[in-house]
Order: structure tokens, then C-alpha cells, then sequence
């Protein structure tokens, strides 16, 4: 349809997380199990990576499964090493409201043509402005929350029947 390839070449992995779900509980057994297992899995996760990284650009499957072996290979990574760090805590927290405020600010530098003089203070205004946004939009929905619900947002808390076993 004339359309970069950006637009359609990574859309197959939300299905493939989707699958993914699905088989979560008896992919966890198989390599949770054991530690050689894992790295047996990991291994052939980061070959399949490889290999579809020096072909992906012959074709858009080849590009597509190169993306879901990536994500397969971060799942694979995470499943073992934990990365905690307050900063991307923090990020965490805060990804939707940064994800759809982010462009407000390169617009707005856009319009002034700070992208084309002054790129890095580009780059760096627009970063800094976008958490500002995100911080004062998540506080609001917070007090939106609490008037509409009339209480504060909490964690998720477990079920009923959990809590009173505890």
C-alpha cells in the first residue's frame, strides 16, 4: 500500500506475545526447571536472534521474526537476571503517561525549527519536558481517580480468599 516499512514490520509481535501468554505456565516448567536447560534455550533463542538479524533485510518475515526472537531473547534474559533499578522503577510507573505526552514537546520544538539548529538540545529539552508533562498528568489522574472512585488508586491487592488464608 506504499507504506514504510516501519508501519507494519514489527506488527506480528503483539500476537506473538499474545501466543506467548498462553503457553506462559508450561513454558515457566520447561525452563524455570533447571539452569541448563535455560542456557540450552537461551542459546538457541540468541542464534535464531542472529541468524534473522543477517537476513532481515531480504524480507519482512525475516525482519518480523528477528523482532520476536529479540523480545524472546530480553524474556529469556529476564527470566534469570533481575534488573532493578529505582530510575527505571520510576520509568515503570510512569510509561503510559510519558508514551502519549511524548511528542508534545517535539512538536512544539518542531514547530520552532529547534530540531534542525540545535539537535541535542532538541533531544535533551524534549526529554526533560516529557517527564515534567507525565509527572503533573499522572497527578492529576490521580485526583481525577479520587473523585470519580473516591479513593486514592491502590496497588493491585490479592484476592479475598488469599489474604484470609495468610
Amino acid at each position: 500500500m506504499g507504506m514504510p516499512t516501519y508501519c507494519y514490520n514489527t506488527m506480528m509481535c503483539f500476537p506473538a506475545g499474545m501466543f506467548f501468554s498462553l503457553v506462559k505456565p508450561y513454558f515457566d516448567k520447561i525452563f524455570l526447571k533447571n539452569d541448563i536447560i535455560w542456557v540450552l534455550g537461551t542459546g538457541v533463542v540468541f542464534g535464531l536472534f542472529y541468524y534473522f538479524g543477517t537476513v532481515r533485510e531480504k524480507s519482512v518475515i525475516f525482519y518480523t521474526l528477528w523482532a520476536i526472537f529479540a523480545a524472546f531473547l530480553v524474556l529469556f534474559i529476564t527470566m534469570k537476571v533481575k534488573i532493578q533499578n529505582s530510575i527505571l522503577d520510576w520509568f515503570g510507573h510512569h510509561v503510559f503517561s510519558i508514551y502519549i505526552l511524548q511528542r508534545l514537546p517535539m512538536n512544539t520544538l518542531q514547530y520552532f525549527g529547534l530540531n534542525e539548529s540545535h539537535k541535542y538540545a532538541f533531544l535533551l529539552i524534549s526529554f526533560v519536558s516529557t517527564i515534567v508533562i507525565a509527572v503533573i498528568f499522572d497527578a492529576l489522574m490521580e485526583k481525577t481517580d479520587s473523585l470519580i472512585y473516591g479513593r486514592k488508586k491502590k496497588a493491585a491487592e490479592p484476592p479475598a480468599e488469599i489474604t484470609a488464608e495468610a
